[in-house]
């Protein structure tokens, strides 16, 4: 397989996943859940993620990434402090209105879990 049918995959697992603990819960989804949402086997689940944690942590990297790189590239043409200001907590916003799935995950599993403190996308 491909590397970007790879990573086409594994970012349809992250947001499929990402729908169903903002629905059920981190506690309550299991990874049966999870390969049926996604559409996968377990198998297939397992070599992308090692757990139904590691997967848990892989949810925000690939979107913050994103947004910070389209953030750093709207700041670039807002000249002025206060407009900077303003183009930011603007798209802070709308980030978190347009993702609510990611939104609940963020604020009611991620930020509460000590863990996360220690990964790479925190």
């Amino acid at each position: 397989m491909s590397s970007n049918k790879k990573e086409e995959k594994k970012q349809f697992i992250l947001r499929a996943t990402e729908k169903l603990f903002a629905q059920k819960g981190f506690q309550d989804t299991t990874i049966v859940d999870i390969v049926r949402e996604s559409k996968i086997s377990e198998a297939t689940f397992y070599e992308y993620f090692p757990s139904k944690e590691e997967l848990l942590f892989s949810i925000p990297g690939e979107l913050t990434r994103n947004e910070k790189v389209q953030i750093e590239f709207i700041l670039e043409h807002v000249r002025g402090a206060a407009n900077k200001i303003r183009s930011y907590i603007y798209h802070y916003l709308w980030f978190w209105q347009t993702h609510p799935d990611y939104a609940a995950v963020a604020f009611l599993i991620l930020k509460p879990n000590r863990k996360f403190i220690n990964t790479e996308a925190y």
